[in-house]
């Protein structure tokens, strides 16, 4: 298939295409190993401002490592509640190991109280859609340029 075969066009967010997974295939890594994965990735770079690409979790099969070479960033994303601590330490060793490209962390699912030391609490307000009559940075990514 070609690249114009298999991008969809998101309804409801025009400006955000996307490529299904589709069926599970028998040689996954087999796949992701190939030239035509970089290939189509070097054509979505010149039509794209920003591609995502949803993996595997780091150590639970080889895909995230293989398909680093296409990345440009690497963002792990730890539900409060989800993830055993004890896998914290091998996060920061694959860190410090620099074998994820520019690898970041986002906490997902916690809950800032205001409270601490003066009274002072700290947290971030990123919300979808409009607040105080002005737009997200969530909805500024994919608003339409002029």
């Amino acid at each position: 298939a070609t690249t114009d075969e298999i991008i969809k066009h998101n309804e409801i967010c025009e400006n955000l295409d996307f490529i299904p997974a589709g069926p599970i295939a028998p040689n996954p890594s087999e796949l992701l190993l190939s030239e035509q994965l970089e290939v189509m990735i070097a054509e979505l770079r010149n039509r794209y401002d920003y591609i995502f690409v949803d993996n595997v979790p780091v150590g639970v099969v080889a895909d995230a490592a293989i398909t680093n070479r296409i990345a440009d960033l690497t963002i792990f994303v730890i539900r409060v509640g989800k993830l055993d601590r004890r896998m914290l330490p091998e996060l920061e060793k694959i860190y410090r190991s620099g074998q994820l490209n520019n690898m970041s962390l986002v906490l997902n699912g916690a809950i800032v109280k205001t409270s601490g030391y003066g009274g002072y609490g700290y947290g971030y307000g990123y919300g979808y859609g409009y607040v105080d009559g002005s737009e997200s940075s969530w909805k500024r990514l994919f608003k339409k340029k002029s």
